[in-house]
């Protein structure tokens, strides 16, 4: 099961809003994006597909210095920190991971039985 849970280094941020920000993810993704920090999931959705709570920053951590700019970018905007936590792997990005191994050996397979099927059918036999 560690395997399934093992951390990343993408940082999941929550913060609060606040009168001067009504929308707190939105004013922290701004200056860490102006910051030049990379972002997961700007559709909602993180790397892997899998979706996030509305008010979750999913933040590349490149070292310590990632997490010192978002606590001071917090504070600076006014913000409260909910969490700022290093973001574990969910048990269906296996499964998914999986199932996308299975279904791309699938297709050359499909492939060879139908190009087989087509030969049988045109009365060739090449021995």
């Amino acid at each position: 099961t560690s395997d399934f849970t093992q951390i990343t280094t993408t940082l999941a941020v929550e913060v609060t809003d606040s009168d001067t920000h009504p929308d707190g993810t939105d004013a922290l993704r701004r200056i860490l994006t102006k910051a030049g920090v990379a972002l997961v999931g700007h559709d909602g959705l993180d790397a892997e597909g899998l979706p996030g709570a509305g008010h979750i920053l999913l933040v590349e951590a490149t070292g310590e210095e990632t997490y010192d700019l978002v606590r001071d970018s917090v504070a600076g905007l006014g913000l409260g920190l909910v969490r700022m936590e290093q973001r574990r792997h969910h048990i269906a990005e296996v499964f998914r991971t999986e199932q996308d191994a299975a279904r791309t050996a699938a297709v050359p397979a499909q492939a060879a039985t139908a190009g087989a099927a087509q030969q049988k059918g045109s009365g060739r036999d090449e021995h």
